[in-house]
């Protein structure tokens, strides 16, 4: 049978098996904005991760607007486009949460809901943006560096979660903690760097020393604002990122960034849709962390990683 199968080049009707098992074998993913570097990256991850599994992936992006994340996850109990959801929110609240009947799984990623320690109805996997951002301007102070500011859009739960252990490294080392040198990007992508940039280098007497930003494309922006003014990177200003993408070993100079390991969140995320739809998971949600790590590059050690 499977010689002729192979032979005649037969391929399911997916539409035909849907219909007569109520299932698609499909599995959503849902991010703010696909074309943000982290979230193509966990999308491909995603993708790979269910083609393990036998299952294709629905990509869609809501801009991090509420009415969107709770159309879907209202989606997630009826639709037969999808069996299960990974959504990355922006907007969704524990509480709306807590409000729908969701009859399919649901995956969280991130720690934007459920951070003040409640149990959601769904799973999650997340990683530790406290104690990731402790790190970096912990890694920071090791250096000597001691006005370090923190860019990043604090409309957003996770850069005010980033902010937060920015500030705990301060408190842990009993350093003060300069209100001046928070600033509010307004966004994630390169001019929101920039645009903060150039606001921290006019209202902070004297200059910072070094900067934590909530993510790499930001860092990038804000590098070369920082050579625009004369400044040396790491010399006069070290610089810290967020998420590690591809860009951020190829810049000049190359950028120390706090490591997200995408391929184990989309393993952790995909693998608990795909036992939940098979019945080896029941009952209970799980809140799953993934690991992160500071890669060191030039822009906080001045030199260039062998190899």
């Amino acid at each position: 049978m499977q010689k002729a199968i192979s032979t005649l080049s037969y391929r399911p009707n997916t539409v035909a098996r849907s219909l007569r098992n109520g299932r698609s074998e499909r599995i959503a993913l849902v991010t703010p904005e696909l074309d943000m570097p982290y979230f193509a990256d966990l999308a491909s991850a995603v993708i790979t991760r269910a083609r393990h599994h036998g299952y294709s992936v629905l990509v869609d992006q809501t801009s991090g607007d509420l009415h969107d994340e709770l159309e879907l996850l209202e989606h997630s109990g009826s639709s037969l486009l999808f069996d299960g959801l990974i959504i990355s929110p922006q907007a969704v609240r524990d509480s709306d949460l807590t409000h729908h009947g969701l009859q399919r799984p649901v995956v969280l990623l991130g720690d934007q809901v459920g951070h003040h320690g409640k149990a959601l109805p769904v799973d999650q996997v997340t990683y530790d943006n406290l104690a990731a951002a402790c790190a970096a301007t912990e890694h920071l102070m090791d250096l000597g560096r001691r006005r370090i500011a923190v860019l990043g859009d604090l409309s957003h739960a996770t850069a005010r979660l980033r902010v937060q252990g920015h500030q705990a490294a301060h408190h842990r080392r009993g350093l003060p903690v300069d209100p001046s040198l928070v600033i509010d990007a307004g966004g994630y992508r390169y001019h929101h760097g920039t645009r903060a940039a150039q606001a921290l280098l006019t209202q902070c007497r004297p200059a910072p020393d070094a900067l934590f930003c909530c993510n790499d494309q930001l860092a990038i922006g804000a590098m070369r604002v920082l050579v625009s003014h004369g400044l040396r990177i790491p010399e006069d200003v070290a610089v810290v990122g967020f998420d590690d993408i591809d860009v951020a070993e190829h810049t000049n100079p190359s950028l120390t960034s706090i490591a997200l390991d995408r391929t184990a969140i989309a393993a952790a995320a995909v693998d608990r849709i795909v036992d939940r739809l098979h019945g080896r998971v029941t009952a209970g949600h799980e809140v799953k962390t993934v690991d992160f790590s500071l890669v060191l590059r030039q822009s906080t050690t001045g030199v260039a990683p062998r190899g």
